[in-house]
């Protein structure tokens, strides 16, 4: 309540997660060993991308003006770390309105009308969705 009272609002609330098919964690792995059986490998290349993104937001300001932020880091329970990151943004009229966030954040899945489509489509249901949502387990 202190960062509320202090920054108003937060602009812009984020997850990001670690992903055990990065090329960072690939290519460190042994015969036969999965992202899962390396969790400090994990970690590391998860934290590394992670003060990336934070340096993006703060130094290049891509979201634009940065006022402040304050996040979380959890561990699902497949072991992947994810961070949920509150930030606050110097007022922006524009960036508050429905217009300017639909054209960074959607919620379709591409086509599969073209080679590019089907590869994204792929990689969006094999790791952004919930497997009970493309047929899978209806009870989990």
């Amino acid at each position: 309540m202190a960062l509320v009272r202090h920054f108003r609002k937060p602009s812009l609330f984020i997850m990001f997660t670690a992903n055990p098919k990065w090329a960072a964690i690939q290519a460190q792995l042994l015969s036969g060993q999965t992202a899962i059986d390396r969790p400090d490998l994990v970690a590391r290349v998860f934290n590394l991308k992670l003060h990336d993104l934070l340096d993006q937001i703060k130094h290049k300001r891509i979201f634009g003006p940065w006022r402040g932020w304050v996040w979380t880091v959890e561990y699902q329970k497949r072991g992947l770390p994810h961070v949920h990151l509150l930030l606050f943004l110097k007022r922006d009229a524009q960036l508050l309105t429905p217009e300017y966030i639909d054209r960074f954040i959607s919620a379709k899945l591409p086509t599969e009308d073209d080679v590019i489509g089907q590869q994204f489509r792929g990689i969006i249901q094999n790791t952004m969705v919930h497997t009970q949502c493309v047929g899978g387990n209806s009870n989990s």
